[in-house]
């Protein structure tokens, strides 16, 4: 993975989430995680378990987990 990455989790218009691997830059998504999730606090357990993984194996997200809660119009919108 980049090391200038950032774990993404987002409300899509379904009412679900969905967790991504993203450039920190860009917002572009390196790698999809998990989706379809029904909770907010499932998808942070499996968001935590996949920093945990990646610290593990060398190598750490460099600038940890956001969420967006409210629903973008593309995938890649930025809401902050």
């Amino acid at each position: 993975m980049s090391a200038n990455n950032q774990v993404l989790i987002r409300f899509n218009p379904e009412g679900l989430y969905r967790i991504d691997d993203i450039d920190a830059d860009t917002g572009a998504a390196n790698l999809h995680v998990a989706n379809n999730i029904e909770s907010l606090e499932e998808a942070v357990e499996k968001a935590n378990q996949y920093l945990d993984k990646c610290e593990e194996e060398g190598y750490p997200v460099e600038y940890g987990l956001d969420i967006q809660t409210r629903v973008s119009a593309t995938p890649n919108e930025s809401l902050t």
